[in-house]
């Protein structure tokens, strides 16, 4: 699983006006020469579209500088950064093959090193294949589509495809239980029904197949949520959570996490960097990630804090969580530590006199 990083690299979709794309969504991890993300740093990119072959003529080229997030992931539109050669409204798209070319300078830079050449496929243009057409339109609970992806589900299948996976094939779930919600992030695909949740996303053991990955739910479900790419579901008696984890030789493994609540759910909460929060009325569970810079390992945790009098109100933005009570303060705050390392702990504090508002 190590190529999966250049995976993430090159799945990229359209934004489109009528039929002129006028960007594509780009998303990749910034590597060192090493192999390691490189986490919360600015860096620069250099992207070109070539015709033809990964060594054909380049008809448009483009820079970016950007910042990296803890995991070494960026987004870009390109056809929206610093033009260098070419034009990027002009591009012909319906002639001859096209290639995206990637160079990062990871010091923030322009000494760029290609980091890789792929194909960029006409998948993004459709939405749904003629197969997907096919399906009776009395039978389909939720249909969407992002720019890497495409996907529906029935009253008993869910149909799933991504640009440069499973040779570009439609991948179907028969579903148990009614169908309730279905979602979208990245490049994965999350269903909820009144029994099980499925994510269809890239396959554990194959780079460039995607699978299902279904679990059966305890109690009720009442939410599916996205975050940064990550898929969790809420039910009346646990949290769920879809995302990977990587071992000290990078490989990397997608699968289940869950944690049982306690108390009456309030609602879950998604925000940057692939964060949960799930509030009920008497606790507060938050998921995140453990990432060593000195070791290509993730691992992943759950950390629970009880809340402490009434809820007053609920804050957050990309670093912090934090839960209004009107006796204490409880924020889920990232932990950075000599060298990088990133953990994540619940900070609490009990209040003296009367709170009024929270800092915004």
């Amino acid at each position: 699983m190590k190529r999966i990083v250049l995976i993430i690299s090159f799945l990229c979709g359209f934004l489109m006006s009528a039929q002129i794309p006028q960007g594509v969504s780009y998303q990749a991890i910034a590597l060192n020469p090493q192999g390691y993300p490189v986490g919360n740093t600015l860096i620069g990119v250099r992207l070109s579209i070539l015709e033809n072959s990964i060594t054909g003529n380049t008809i448009y080229t483009e820079t970016h500088t950007t910042t990296t997030n803890d995991r070494g992931l960026y987004n870009l539109v390109i056809g929206q950064g610093t033009p260098v050669s070419g034009s990027f409204p002009l591009i012909d798209w319906g002639t001859n093959t096209k290639f995206l070319k990637v160079e990062l300078d990871v010091l923030g830079g322009t000494n760029y090193i290609l980091s890789g050449t792929t194909q960029l496929w006409s998948v993004p243009y459709a939405l749904y294949s003629e197969k997907a057409n096919s399906v009776d339109a009395q039978n389909v609970e939720g249909r969407l589509s992002n720019s890497s992806t495409a996907g529906f589900m029935t009253n008993n299948k869910a149909y799933y495809l991504a640009n440069a996976l499973n040779n570009n094939n439609w991948i179907e779930q028969p579903l148990e239980g009614q169908p309730i919600d279905i979602v979208s992030c990245s490049f994965s695909l999350g269903v909820l029904t009144s029994t099980h949740a499925y994510v269809a996303t890239i396959d554990n053991n194959q780079v460039d197949t995607a699978t299902w990955f279904p679990i059966q739910l305890s109690g009720t479900p009442i939410k599916l949520s996205t975050s940064d790419g990550t898929i969790a579901v809420l039910t009346s008696t646990h949290a769920y959570v879809f995302t990977f984890t990587a071992d000290s030789n990078n490989n990397i493994t997608y699968n289940w996490f869950s944690h049982p609540i306690s108390g009456t759910p309030r609602d879950i909460y998604g925000y940057g960097r692939s964060i949960f929060c799930i509030v009920t009325d008497t606790n507060a569970y938050a998921f995140g990630s453990t990432i060593s810079n000195s070791s290509p390992e993730i691992t992943v945790d759950w950390y629970t804090t009880p809340i402490n009098g009434s809820i007053k109100e609920i804050r957050y933005n990309s670093n912090v969580f934090t839960i209004y009570t009107e006796t204490h303060a409880h924020a889920f705050v990232p932990n950075y530590t000599l060298g990088g390392n990133l953990s994540f702990e619940w900070k609490s504090v009990q209040m003296s006199g009367n709170y009024i508002d929270s800092s915004k």
